[in-house]
């Protein structure tokens, strides 16, 4: 695998969120390595939104997630896959304002983000560019 993808299984949780951050970390720890450094407003924005990719699929009472986080032609781009979702609606107790705060948040945040359902499996997915 290059330098410049990861893909990693995340056992859902209220640890998931900090553990895909590492993996952000990880990957781009590993660019700098090469010489090739993101802004570090980047590299925050893209550690939340996958965060933020995470903690919706732990939401919807998910128990494991596949994320792909790509770097390419100066894009950033993280993809969870999760399912199978018990619930189309979060499953954790949270208000109902936090799914619209979570869309504010990648609309805001993300230069380009989708939401899709898959049968009972679900894909988000959002791309941050860097150049």
């Amino acid at each position: 695998m290059s330098a410049d993808r990861t893909i990693d299984a995340i056992v859902l949780s209220d640890r998931a969120p900090s553990e895909v951050r590492r993996l952000v970390a990880d990957l781009l720890e590993a660019r700098r390595a090469e010489g090739i450094a993101l802004p570090p407003e980047t590299a925050q924005r893209v550690a939340l939104l996958a965060s933020e990719l995470i903690t919706e699929a732990w939401d919807h009472g998910s128990e494991a997630a596949t994320v792909r986080i790509d770097l390419d032609d100066g894009v950033v781009s993280v993809e969870v896959f999760d399912g199978p979702r018990r619930s189309a609606i979060a499953m954790t107790g949270r208000e109902e304002g936090v799914p619209r705060l979570r869309k504010t948040v990648l609309s805001e945040m993300a230069d380009r983000w989708s939401s899709d359902d898959m049968g009972d499996a679900h894909l988000a997915r959002c791309e941050v560019r860097y150049l």
